[in-house]
């Protein structure tokens, strides 16, 4: 029985990195693009970036030219998504016209996806608490990366080869950033705790209280 708490955990914490659904973001957002409601399963088999943003937030407008770099630099190898966080003041026509004054600011021409988080799903999920923040999924929509503020273009080419794959980080900076963003392995690893503190209990009783 010794190795059964070990080895739940490593199955667990692979069952909760893996959804069975097949991609691990199961909620839905509303494209601006495609004046829709999408789920993000269409990022699937993709490398996906999520700026969260407000069209209010002035560093959220410097963040918008080192994702236009970014998009530059890897082309159809990555995807990227630009997500409002704050639907109260973030409408269709307000990140339209948000659009059209970056690409003027900055003189460029913004050609990813812009979508609303309007039922904050993925404000909850990961946890976004300042803005702008960044979000670098795997292909199964597994978090891997997390980047709270402003994020230069560099430090997100520097996570990913120029052909879209990863230059991984060490198991441990993983593991940081699962337990922080990853509200999935969160509650596992509450379960994980609960059942061991049932198992620790059940053997003290048993200790204490010994049958005849």
């Amino acid at each position: 029985m010794r190795y059964v708490f070990p080895t739940s955990i490593v199955l667990i914490l692979l069952f909760s990195s893996n959804n069975v659904s097949g991609y691990n973001i199961r909620y839905d957002y509303f494209s601006v693009d495609h004046n829709e409601y999408r789920n993000y399963n269409v990022f699937s088999d993709k490398i996906l970036i999520v700026d969260a943003f407000a069209t209010w937030c002035e560093s959220c407008e410097s963040q918008i030219y080192y994702n236009y770099e970014v998009d530059q630099y890897f082309g159809d190898n990555v995807t990227m998504l630009s997500l409002s966080v704050s639907p109260a003041s973030d409408d269709v026509d307000a990140i339209n016209q948000f659009i059209v004054d970056m690409e003027n600011i900055h003189d460029i021409s913004i050609d990813w996806e812009f979508g609303i988080d309007d039922e904050f799903d993925f404000r909850t999920e990961f946890k976004v608490e300042s803005l702008p923040s960044t979000y670098l999924f795997d292909s199964d929509g597994i978090l891997v990366k997390t980047w709270a503020g402003l994020t230069t273009s560099e430090e997100i080419i520097r996570v990913i080869d120029e052909d879209g794959t990863f230059n991984t980080e060490s198991p441990l900076d993983l593991l940081i950033d699962q337990i922080k963003y990853n509200l999935a392995f969160q509650l596992t690893i509450v379960f994980l705790i609960l059942v061991a503190i049932l198992q620790i209990s059940k053997k003290y009783l048993i200790h204490n209280n010994p049958t005849d």
